[in-house]
């Protein structure tokens, strides 16, 4: 599994480039110019190009006193600093209820900033949150990343537009796999949680089982 930045940075280089390694994150060079250039909007594109079951969240949002759209939507909330994506903002056991039956959980919303204004009184978020930390990484999603990374930096480094059109695909097909392995594990989770709530609650339909993610 990658443990830090530079590794994935050395892969990136290394293996999909060709173009070297470096011995640290901090030292001047053209490969440690283009790693810092693009490294960060890398992961984030990556971590908004699909809903990673490892990087859920989920968070009771806090309502601001002064609602200035107050004739358009009940309540304005300010949104959490780690948000990429929003899944859903709901009511829980609303939503529980909604994605158990398979429907989709969200209600209206409208983002502004970094406020979000909804009609959902003491709502509850869950989102893909921003998770800058590698060593919680899947090993699948740091290839995917050094892959992503490697094709951003391919021309700048290396001036080769075969390389680059080699490295852009390898990116997709890496990014392919780690969305295939993850909705793989997704499902398996999905199936164990219904399996032990059907076994706990019966089948009579008056409950529903835990989401996932939830705390």
């Amino acid at each position: 599994m990658a443990t830090n930045k530079l590794q994935i940075w050395n892969v990136a280089l290394s293996a999909h480039l060709g173009a070297g390694k470096l011995a640290n994150t901090t030292t001047a060079s053209p490969q440690q110019e283009q790693c810092v250039l693009h490294y960060d909007d890398t992961v984030r594109a990556l971590l908004e190009a699909h809903w990673w079951t490892w990087a859920r969240a989920r968070t009771t949002l806090t309502a601001e006193a002064t609602n200035d759209r107050s004739n358009e939507w009940a309540y304005k909330y300010r949104m959490p600093g780690d948000v990429l994506a929003i899944r859903w903002i709901n009511e829980p056991q609303t939503a529980r209820a909604l994605m158990y039956a398979n429907r989709n959980p969200d209600t209206p919303r409208e983002l502004y900033g970094d406020h979000v204004y909804s009609d959902v009184q003491s709502a509850v978020m869950e989102y893909t949150a921003l998770v800058e930390d590698v060593s919680v990484w899947p090993q699948i999603f740091a290839d995917a990343v050094a892959a992503a990374l490697a094709a951003r930096m391919a021309m700048p480094l290396t001036e080769n537009a075969r390389l680059r059109r080699d490295a852009l695909q390898m990116a997709e097909m890496e990014l392919e796999r780690a969305i295939v392995h993850d909705e793989a594990m997704q499902s398996g989770m999905e199936q164990d949680l219904k399996a032990t709530w059907l076994d706990e609650r019966g089948t009579d339909g008056l409950d529903y089982p835990p989401v996932l993610g939830a705390t």
